[in-house]
């Protein structure tokens, strides 16, 4: 019988800060365009204050192309 090779993906999680959800939008949307990433998803998107200003807080994850 042919026994079937182990894959093993390289899992990537990336936290980000940007001004806005349209910012978090669009950095995600380029990542996805990537073709190094596969799979990429949104984690959570939340407010905090960062210096003094509100921004987004972000968690990004996907895995490394082969």
């Amino acid at each position: 019988p042919v026994r079937e090779r182990e894959v093993n993906r390289v899992r990537l999680v990336l936290t980000g800060l940007a001004p806005t959800d349209v910012d978090v939008a669009n950095f995600i949307g380029q990542f996805a365009a990537c073709p190094l990433f596969e799979d990429v998803n949104m984690g959570y998107a939340r407010t905090i204050v960062y210096r003094g200003r509100s921004a987004r807080e972000f968690q990004a994850s996907c895995y490394v192309a082969k």
